[in-house]
């Protein structure tokens, strides 16, 4: 009981203090993480000291560790690593040699034991693939051509841990030449068995079973089973000799040649949240505040070194595979920093004896100093490259990022969400005018029906954000969303405008009362599906009575400017008025023309400006800019700018009143 207390104060404190510093950094706008970190140097034990129960929050964090490699796995699916090309893999696999020699040259020149200074360069050589994945996610950036090599870099990197760990008993063993390099083959061989095992299980078995799963099992089952998944693997990675986050990775991987992974990486994105900012406070408790004061010329030079290295061995490896400036710079900034996996090394070192604790706590120091540089790094790029672009200019023009030619760009347009009768309809109509879309759907049958059919589909909910992501939300124009769920539609408008402020949100709805709230969430366009169908009756009705155009056009237009009072409620009479041309008679059109300033007739009234007689063309009514709509104007009605006239006419003579206009 005491311990699940002291716990409880634990995780408590830690959340209470981290969302003020968090607000705080959010008022002055500093990314979150920096906040993390540093409420774990400031509560920590070489801070203020109110942690009560620092075990706990290791644990945390390394269930934080493992749902952010478990996430991470299960988006970076087989098509995804293709996408990176061979090129940016490449990179990671220079970074990693580069990286290594050079800091082992530089600790032994330092005076280290050759071992140690070995051992450092392996840990050193790797980034924090949570801490950059994290920042490069909130600035929209991983779909960038330096994000995606970024993202190569960093996958070589978290997979370079398992040889790595492999590795150590060659340079942490204290037995014989013989013992060591028993235990060296006997780490490989259940390293290569267990990676054996996974990619036979992500080819051929928990694909398949994910999606029955999905098609029989509700979502709150469908993702405990996932999560347990996750975990078995995990342990089995821990029992073969692995790390829980290596297995954590590996687990996601398999999942991800499933059709439901992106439902699955939105379901557990509220856990991996909670748990990773836990795990970044960890981060900020590992440094030691007296000691780092103590020593503040020490670690800054070790830093200093670190960063300088880092940026060398990156930027070294980038060009060597001829990217160009820009995009060295970006992964250079990006990843200069030392990763969470490190300190799995570091503590190696320390239990077998390689690094004594002075050692050990100068270059953790060192680790979290990085860390804490780097939000403020990355969120400075962008005002560096102005700089240089803008200063020297040899960065201009330099938009390529892999020798076969820039990122293809998304091009679907459009993107559906549901794919019911009205889905299939707008989807018809796109495909016959050659207009790029993609399908949201949570029908996992539907979804591999329309795959077979070569349309593009994203299993999962709609209105979740990463799922909107994964769908390429951020590079569409269009967002329709099919689905009659108000709820789960006011949810996707939100996170859809949240991710690209200006694509356009056409909804629907079956009744009037949602009208508003739908347009204050940020809907563009909403379909009245009772006022559509009323509209389908009248078009009918009128036309077997045989009224003639005018009387028609009148009927219509009462009925739509009805609508347009409907939808004041929503929007601004500038947003909701779309004035223009349609044409619904043969030969007959009615437009929505303003009058502009300075107009000939502003000031006139309607019998003075006799647009019947010296046009032809009829005023059915007059539209003032504070929504008040007048129908069959008098006579005497007095004419100003910005008002909308809405008349009817042919071609010719609404093109002759265009011209009266100016």
């Amino acid at each position: 009981m005491e311990f699940a207390a002291e716990s409880i104060q634990s995780i408590t404190l830690i959340l209470a203090v981290a969302g003020l510093i968090g607000l705080l950094f959010n008022v002055v706008r500093l990314p979150a993480v920096l906040a993390f970190i540093l409420t774990g140097v400031v509560i920590g034990p070489g801070g203020l000291k109110w942690v009560a129960n620092e075990e706990v929050i290791r644990h945390i964090a390394e269930i934080g560790i493992v749902f952010l490699l478990f996430v991470l796995g299960a988006e970076l699916s087989l098509p995804r690593i293709k996408e990176m090309r061979i090129h940016s893999l490449w990179a990671g696999v220079l970074q990693l040699v580069i990286t290594i020699i050079i800091m082992s040259l530089g600790f032994t020149l330092a005076g280290l034991d050759l071992k140690a200074a070995i051992f450092l360069g392996g840990a050193l050589s790797l980034s924090s693939t949570a801490l950059v994945l994290k920042i490069l996610g909130d600035q929209n950036e991983l779909d960038a051509a330096h994000g995606r090599i970024a993202m190569g870099i960093l996958l070589v990197q978290d997979l370079a841990l398992v040889p790595l760990m492999a590795f150590m008993p060659l340079l942490t063993g204290h037995g014989g030449e013989g013992q060591i390099l028993q235990a060296f083959l006997v780490t490989t061989g259940k390293v290569l068995l267990f990676l054996a095992f996974i990619v036979l299980m992500s080819w051929r078995f928990v694909p398949r079973l994910a999606d029955r799963f999905a098609a029989k099992a509700s979502k709150e089952i469908f993702g405990l089973l996932a999560i347990a998944f996750g975990l078995l693997i995990t342990m089995l990675a821990e029992w073969m000799g692995l790390s829980h986050a290596v297995g954590a990775f590996l687990a996601g991987l398999c999942l991800s040649q499933s059709l439901v992974s992106r439902q699955i990486v939105a379901d557990l994105i509220p856990f991996r949240d909670v748990f990773s900012s836990v795990f970044f406070v960890s981060i900020g408790m590992l440094l030691n505040v007296p000691f780092l004061l103590g020593n503040l010329p020490l670690i800054l030079l070790v830093t200093c070194v670190i960063v300088v290295v880092k940026l060398l061995g990156i930027s070294l490896a980038v060009y060597f595979l001829r990217f160009p400036a820009k995009t060295i710079f970006w992964c250079a900034m990006s990843l200069f920093q030392v990763g969470e996996f490190s300190f799995i090394l570091l503590q190696t070192g320390l239990q077998t004896g390689t690094l004594d604790g002075v050692l050990l706590n100068t270059v953790t120091s060192a680790i979290v100093l990085t860390m804490l540089l780097t939000p403020l790094a990355i969120r400075s790029i962008p005002s560096w490259l102005n700089y240089i672009e803008s200063d020297g200019g040899w960065l201009k023009g330099l938009e390529k990022a892999l020798p076969g030619g820039a990122m293809p760009p998304l091009k679907d347009e459009v993107i559906i969400a549901g794919y019911g009768p009205i889905a299939k309809n707008v989807a018809h109509v796109l495909q016959s005018h050659d207009i790029g879309f993609r399908v949201i759907e949570m029908n996992i049958n539907t979804v591999k029906r329309l795959q077979n059919q070569g349309i593009h589909c994203v299993f999962g909910d709609s209105s979740n954000a990463e799922v909107l992501h994964a769908a390429g939300i951020q590079e569409a124009k269009v967002f329709a969303i099919t689905i009659p769920d108000i709820r789960a539609t006011e949810l996707a408008i939100q996170n859809a405008k949240r991710l690209n402020p200006h694509i356009y949100c056409i909804v629907r709805t079956r009744y009037q009362h949602p009208i508003g709230a739908l347009f204050q969430m940020g809907a563009d366009e909403v379909v009245y599906e009772e006022f559509e169908t009323s509209m389908s009756f009248i078009y009918s009705i009128i036309d077997v009575f045989g009224d003639t155009v005018s009387d028609k056009e009148s009927y219509m237009l009462l009925l739509r400017e009805n609508r347009k009072s409907l939808m004041n409620a929503g929007k601004a009479i500038e947003e909701q008025m779309r004035y223009g041309r349609f044409s619904v008679f043969k030969d007959t059109k009615i437009e929505w023309i303003t009058i502009p300033e300075g107009s000939n007739l502003e000031g006139s009234t309607v019998a003075d400006a006799a647009l019947r007689q010296r046009t032809g063309v009829n005023i059915l009514s007059i539209l003032d800019e504070d929504g008040v709509t007048q129908l069959n104007p008098e006579p005497d009605t007095v004419l100003r700018s910005n008002q909308v006239l809405v008349v009817i006419g042919t071609l010719e003579q609404l093109t002759h009143l265009e011209s009266l206009l100016c």
